[in-house]
């Protein structure tokens, strides 16, 4: 690309043309559009609000597809997350769509959810967008993925490497300012940084020197979006101090979240942010006094099956979802749906109430299955104890289902003993399978923390032996 002139250094009137495989890339005005993905990104806003609404008619469509194409609920949750939402990533951080587009794709896959996984109707979706690592199926609903998108991509331009970046981000910051408060320019002289953070962080109306207007001819914009995600995810930019161990310098307009201890940095801003709603999520989720009355006790190893159920039946997964919401046909939930006028259990000769927690631990007639979880749990045990014995150099002894030699008293049976001959040293182990549930956010709250006080001062006796 270069400049001609004439021979009286005049320079030439020719059209610059650029071609791009042979096809000439139109030239735009101010006020023109492009279109990048398929989606338009431009000044004409108004228009470009309505078109992602095709874009989110065929990912209902394909969502639909989804559900009905026989796949197993744990894959249709997968091809959600890898297929139909990276899709509208683009288009949701650059574009305003009416919020009634987004929540009517929100509520089609959630009601497809519940049919997949045969839950009710009352079922809450909440468990659909808690993290998958405390018991959810870790979506999101496209209301909350254009929150948390149009928030890191603020975040990014306020904290981007290109200075040009960050001075248009802080001028746009500043005209909204100026057009919905009464701003002392005096006041404000060199404040800029101090401006940006109490607007966004809606704070700006208090200070005296920035009174808000009670009319303003602003319009909606991606920083009018990112105040009110802000407000309404309960977070707030901040000052992060300067760090003495790495020779950081304090830096303005930095953004935490309450899980995480760090401050967020360009790579990790849209994971947290996203895991900061699926948070929120749960935290709904365990304060239903029913539904989520088994929340606290899921994640780890036991939420593993979710995403990756290895030789596990689908009737299995329905199962276990539909029992962490307290959603299975037992007479106490038939009963608080009107559904039955009493709640006792259906064995003949129990008069208890016919709750979850009954059935699977405690009712006389699945005594044998109860007992048959247990040693196939105790056997998977032992075995892995056997295998790990022969590495050793001490000489080791395992005692299963046995009393403990000499001991005076009742005679007592701990599910395991292993005995470390060399280092005379005993570990005694007593299983129990414990309902999952835990009323609130106190770990002794748990029923395993009760039964493990229950077996501690069973067998006291056994230690002071």
């Amino acid at each position: 690309m270069s400049v001609q002139r004439d021979g009286r250094g005049v320079l030439k009137t020719e059209d610059l043309q650029l071609d791009l495989d042979g096809t000439p890339i139109p030239a735009l005005s101010m006020s023109a559009s492009y279109t990048y993905l398929g989606i338009g990104d431009g000044f004409d806003h108004v228009r470009r609000r309505v078109e992602l609404a095709p874009a989110l008619k065929q990912l209902k469509d394909d969502a639909t597809a989804l559900l009905q194409s026989g796949l197993a609920p744990w894959q249709v949750v997968k091809a959600v997350k890898t297929y139909l939402y990276p899709r509208v990533e683009y288009a949701l951080r650059h574009l305003r769509p009416f919020q009634q587009q987004l929540e009517g794709f929100d509520r089609h896959l959630a009601r497809g959810l519940r049919h997949l996984l045969q839950l009710p109707n009352n079922a809450t979706a909440e468990c659909f967008y808690a993290p998958v690592s405390r018991g959810g199926l870790g979506l999101l609903p496209l209301t909350e993925l254009h929150a948390a998108l149009q928030v890191a991509h603020g975040w990014q331009m306020l904290n981007s490497k290109d200075p040009a970046v960050r001075r248009i981000a802080r001028v746009q910051l500043r005209q909204i300012a100026d057009a919905r408060h009464r701003i002392d320019s005096r006041a404000w002289e060199g404040r800029d940084e101090e401006l940006c953070e109490l607007l966004l962080n809606s704070q700006l109306g208090t200070s005296p020197d920035a009174p808000p207007k009670r009319r303003n001819g602003d319009i909606g914009s991606l920083w009018v979006d990112v105040q009110r995600h802000l407000r309404t995810l309960g977070l707030k930019l901040a000052t992060a101090p300067a760090c003495t161990d790495t020779g950081s310098e304090a830096a303005t307009l930095q953004l935490r979240v309450p899980h995480h201890d760090k401050w967020l940095d360009h790579r990790t801003v849209l994971r947290h942010v996203k895991l900061h709603i699926k948070h929120r999520h749960w935290s709904k989720w365990a304060a239903m006094r029913d539904q989520g009355k088994t929340a606290r006790t899921h994640g780890g190893a036991g939420s593993g099956f979710l995403t990756r159920p290895r030789g596990m039946w689908e009737a299995d997964y329905r199962f276990a979802v539909a029992a962490r919401l307290n959603q299975l046909d037992t007479h106490s939930v038939l009963k608080r749906r009107r559904l039955r006028a009493h709640d006792h259990c259906r064995q003949p000769g129990c008069s208890r109430a016919e709750t979850l927690a009954h059935v699977l631990n405690h009712c006389p007639g699945t005594m044998d299955a109860v007992r048959g979880r247990h040693d196939d749990a105790l056997k998977t045990i032992e075995r892995a104890l056997i295998a790990s014995s022969g590495d050793r150099q001490d000489r080791v002894e395992l005692r299963v289902n046995q009393t403990v030699p000499s001991l005076a008293g009742p005679a007592l049976r701990p599910d395991l003993q292993l005995f470390n001959h060399t280092k005379k040293t005993v570990a005694v182990v007593d299983l129990a399978v414990a309902f999952e549930e835990q009323a609130n956010d106190d770990p002794e709250s748990s029923a395993l923390a009760r039964i493990a006080a229950h077996k501690r001062a069973k067998y006291a006796g056994i230690k002071r032996h």
